[in-house]
């Protein structure tokens, strides 16, 4: 979606002065980090207001409950439909990987807790009337909120906490583990974390371990993950088909086979 952006937040904030830029990520709906005259607030913009009114009445919900999303609200403009967010202190555990990799291990310790406290909460009914369900025919269907893009560039760390779980737009209920295998495969197989240096493979292998550590040490489980593996497997394939080439995606479809064949064998 292409969108005269600086005309558009301008009639989003009126009367205030407004400095934008875009913040990093790859999802497939820019956020834009706004700078304001009475502070700062992420941005992201739609061209349908389900998605935004959605989130924010699902952040809302979340958040009352204790759960690390910022303060959450939409609003029009025109054709145009926006959710702005606070902007959160801390910085991206992917920064923080990226410059303390001899902190790897903690740090995916804390991501790793976030994650189970997540899949934790008990929604009422009304909440979980209003988010989408994995299919049945994945085998893991259920109540549990799953974030399904739930990884360092997405998380908020200051002072050894995560701060925030930010980009909700694949959030849907099903079995706790198609999250935890997400999150696996995107450390593990997604292309950009593959094309990291060398000097960062080792850190990787610690967060991720520190990662499933802080999982399980708060209650979640990471038993049986071979057919939630296969399945993340073949979400990340389909969801960066259009992104990357063949040859790119190679090793992640060497990945999700070789999980393909371990969840057949368990049966």
């Amino acid at each position: 979606m292409t969108l005269p952006i600086l005309p558009i937040l301008q009639a989003l904030f009126p009367g205030q002065t407004v400095v934008a830029r875009r913040a990093p990520g790859a999802s497939s709906t820019p956020t834009w980090r706004v700078g304001l005259d009475e502070g700062e607030v992420a941005v992201k913009l739609y061209r349908d207001q389900g998605p935004a009114e959605g989130q924010a009445a699902l952040l809302g919900v979340l958040r009352a409950q204790g759960v690390l999303v910022p303060r959450t609200q939409w609003r029009r403009t025109g054709d145009t439909f926006a959710l702005i967010t606070d902007w959160v202190p801390g910085e991206t555990l992917a920064s923080a990987l990226e410059h303390h990799p001899e902190q790897a291990g903690l740090l995916g310790l804390a991501l790793g807790k976030a994650h189970a406290t997540l899949h934790g909460v008990a929604l009422q009914q009304k909440a979980l009337d209003w988010i989408p369900k994995l299919a049945a025919m994945t085998g893991l269907a259920g109540t549990q909120v799953l974030h399904l893009d739930y990884h360092p560039l997405n998380v908020l760390i200051e002072s050894g906490e995560v701060t925030a779980i930010l980009d909700w737009e694949n959030v849907r209920l099903g079995d706790a583990r198609a999250d935890v295998a997400r999150t696996l495969s995107i450390l593990s197989v997604d292309p950009a974390v593959l094309a990291l240096p060398a000097g960062m493979h080792a850190p990787l292998r610690a967060f991720r371990r520190g990662y499933l550590k802080g999982y399980a040490g708060v209650g979640g489980s990471v038993s049986t993950l071979a057919p939630a593996l296969a399945w993340a497997g073949q979400f990340l394939l389909d969801d960066l088909a259009s992104r990357y080439s063949p040859d790119a995606l190679a090793t992640a479809r060497r990945w999700t086979a070789s999980w393909h064949w371990r969840a057949r064998a368990r049966r």
